[in-house]
């Protein structure tokens, strides 16, 4: 919703040999004037829902010559199909209630026909390819000089990421979400290297200072006489 003051320097500057629709820009989505006020309540403001904006001001951008869409892709990233075969007539209605169609934005239909455990909504992502459009002459002067009695000044664009889709004929391509990959377990980590158990039991070789020296013959023969005479 927007002013009646600020309706007519628009309607001015966009009057060619036939009215040039024109929109606005609030942040990075594009939206379709709807309704006017002459009620000075808001001022010179344009009013969206808080879905759509949440800040108190932006720049004021008007967006004209906007490409229409050739083929709309929907992808359902929640909610079921209507059980009816009605999801052709809720997205004209909705499409031409709309008229623009933002690139990646999310939309939800709503009804009342599936049963349980079917949901009776369902809420899609839109992508789309857009038909050629020459590009029109700059009109931000002709705008801002109509806008000097109002005290504002504007900026304008010709859109991007943005499609019409009102009033004309599309083709729509229904895409189903991808499923959701296998988890596979993680891998279990290597264990540590440990070396192989010792073949050898009890407390194994044992090191000391003493050094062993071999003995001679006649020191055999000497000790084996020791030994004989002690047996003795």
């Amino acid at each position: 919703m927007y002013p009646d003051v600020l309706a007519e320097p628009l309607i001015r500057t966009f009057s060619k040999d036939t009215m040039i629709p024109f929109y606005f820009k609030v942040g990075e989505l594009y939206l379709q004037p709807k309704y006017t006020t002459k009620q000075d309540v808001f001022g010179l403001c344009i009013v969206v829902s808080d879905e759509v904006y949440d800040k108190d001001e932006t720049e004021l951008v008007i967006a004209y010559n906007l490409p229409t869409v050739n083929i709309l892709s929907l992808k359902r990233i929640h909610g079921d199909f209507p059980q009816n075969c009605t999801i052709d007539l809720l997205l004209t209605e909705y499409l031409e209630s709309s008229s623009l169609v933002n690139k990646d934005q999310t939309f939800t239909l709503t009804f009342d026909c599936n049963r349980a455990p079917l949901q009776n909504h369902i809420t899609f992502q839109a992508t789309f390819t857009l038909h050629e459009r020459e590009v029109m002459e700059d009109v931000t002067d002709v705008l801002n000089r109509e806008l000097h009695e109002l005290g504002l000044e504007a900026t304008t664009c010709q859109g991007v990421n943005v499609g019409v889709a009102a009033n004309h004929e599309i083709k729509v391509d229904f895409v189903e979400p991808e499923p959701e990959p296998i988890r596979l377990p993680e891998p279990q980590k290597a264990l540590v290297d440990v070396p192989p158990p010792s073949k050898f039991k009890g407390d194994g070789l044992q090191l000391t200072k003493d050094v062993v020296v071999p003995l001679t013959r006649e020191e055999l023969r000497q000790k084996r006489m020791t030994q004989f005479s002690e047996s003795k």
